[in-house]
């Protein structure tokens, strides 16, 4: 969606030393808007009105990231963040039943998204409801060990430094190998096995020198 920059200007007022001056933030935004029709029916020659409304939501998630170069910054980008998971319904005046209110949802963050609470989450209808084939699903995933958060995490790391330059693809690829747990990066990108704790750590220390930038 296009930004409005008075908007955008008007919630950084607002935030102040939340910092949105200097420091970049992923920001997430909605919106809708108004339209007014008056007209008249040409059969029945009966006057009719239409409103519809315009609503604006923002949600700003600080990270690590200065607009110059400094200490906290992590090879200048924006890698630490927030964990955010968000659910928003909204009736207001037009709510005429389940189908009609406003419902959206927001996670940010390598954390946030693999929550259970996200699955469930994202999963529902624009009702709020989980039917039941989804539900099925949900349960059948239950049953898959989950990855603790510290270790997916890392686990996204190895993801970035692999994916982040073409030259990485290779050296990240042989520490991943030299493991002797996955024979290909996709393997252990879809934790086929789940790496634990320590797998990681080995292959992170392996390809320290490894970079982004």
């Amino acid at each position: 969606m296009p930004i409005n920059p008075p908007r955008l200007l008007a919630a950084c007022l607002l935030l102040g030393a939340a910092g949105c001056a200097g420091r970049h933030s992923i920001v997430a935004a909605t919106g809708t808007n108004i339209g007014v029709e008056i007209s008249e029916n040409p059969q029945t020659q009966a006057p009719y009105a239409k409103l519809g409304y315009q609503r604006t939501e923002w949600a700003i998630v600080p990270t690590n990231r200065t607009a110059e170069p400094g200490p906290g910054d992590t090879e200048h980008s924006a890698k630490d963040h927030g964990e955010v998971l968000m659910e928003l319904r909204y009736g207001g005046i037009f709510d005429t039943g389940p189908s009609s209110g406003i419902y959206q949802r927001l996670a940010v963050g390598s954390t946030a998204v693999i929550q259970p609470g996200a699955a469930f989450m994202f999963a529902r209808d624009a009702d709020g409801n989980i039917n039941g084939p989804t539900a099925a699903a949900l349960q059948s995933a239950l049953t898959v060990p989950e990855i603790a958060g510290a270790v997916a995490k890392k686990q996204l790391e190895v993801g970035r430094k692999h994916d982040c330059k073409p030259a990485n693809a290779a050296v990240v690829d042989a520490a991943i190998v030299a493991t002797g747990k996955w024979s290909t990066y996709e393997d252990f990108r879809d934790g086929n096995p789940p790496p634990t704790g320590s797998d990681v750590d080995g292959i992170l220390t392996a390809i320290a020198d490894v970079s982004c930038s």
